[in-house]
């Protein structure tokens, strides 16, 4: 990035102007001599730079030696990037593609924004940025890192058919890409959600044995048991209010441990299919292509 700051150039048109000034001001220790009008012609000489005031030509020079905060601008995003101050690199970045219509500085700097969302965990709103930027600029020199990015988080929403799509960007010359396969059957370890709802159906608590939590199942056979006891008990004493009551309690408390099956088989899956995630992006670049902010500097 090589624009020349608005107060450099200030400075400059301000030092011209002073050095013009000299020519005109008559020098102090040529005045008129006592008697003589003041309004009489002179042939004094011009006043030299050196007399001029100290604080004026220091002021001058500080404006024109000023540093180029535009030139710095993009190691500035990348500190704050690798310090992990988001928020403030994030607006940097805006800062800079404000009005900026140069197509080599902003596809790196949309690239930047869009690792920034993918670092933070919206990855709908990065892949939506990307799509973007690729469409915008579809030959650039980030072309293939934020395809890759993009790849990562369509895989990261488990939206398979938009990775397979993006997923040339892998592929080198001599080299075989990576496949995704083995995200198109379950992760393993997995477990059938519907047979184990139907096991906590048959008998309550045997849902979460399956998944390894022998405390939860016991807990939810032990309340089942003890309502269903309680009910049959004051049904035989003939109290129906009370058997209606336990008889109600038992059903929701029946219901809900199916419920709680249910959503734990899931919850299970999907840890699972997350630590299949990480380990395929890990072992495909991710950490290396989020380690800095920057592709291209410029």
């Amino acid at each position: 990035m090589t624009r020349c700051e608005p107060t450099r150039l200030q400075g400059i048109l301000l030092l011209g102007l002073i050095l013009c000034a000299c020519v005109s001001l008559p020098s102090p220790a040529h005045a008129a001599p006592p008697g003589r009008s003041p309004d009489a012609p002179t042939n004094s000489p011009p006043m030299a730079p050196s007399q001029l005031p100290l604080p004026l030509l220091l002021a001058a020079s500080a404006v024109i030696t000023a540093p180029d905060t535009v030139t710095d601008a993009p190691g500035f995003v990348e500190s704050l990037y690798q310090a992990g101050e988001d928020y403030r690199a994030e607006t940097e970045i805006v800062r800079l593609l404000h009005g900026n219509t140069n197509a080599r500085e902003v596809p790196p700097l949309e690239l930047a924004r869009a690792k920034l969302y993918y670092r933070q965990g919206r990855r709908r709103d990065a892949a939506l940025m990307l799509y973007s930027l690729l469409d915008r600029h579809p030959r650039s020199a980030v072309t293939v890192p934020a395809t890759r990015l993009l790849m990562l988080s369509q895989l990261r929403e488990e939206n398979l058919s938009a990775a397979a799509q993006v997923l040339w960007a892998f592929q080198e010359p001599g080299a075989t890409p990576p496949s995704l396969a083995e995200f198109a059957a379950p992760p393993p370890g997995a477990v059938d959600v519907e047979r184990t709802v139907a096991w906590s159906t048959a008998l309550p608590g045997a849902g979460f044995l399956a998944l390894g939590q022998p405390g939860k199942a016991s807990a939810a056979l032990g309340l089942n048991l003890f309502f269903l006891g309680a009910a049959v008990s004051a049904a035989r004493n003939d109290l129906p209010g009370a058997a209606l009551l336990l008889g109600l309690v038992e059903l929701t408390l029946y219901q809900g441990q199916r419920n709680a099956t249910r959503e734990e088989a899931l919850r299970h899956n999907q840890r699972l299919r997350a630590r299949q995630t990480e380990d395929w992006a890990s072992a495909h670049g991710e950490k290396s292509l989020l380690s800095f902010a920057l592709t291209t500097h410029f």
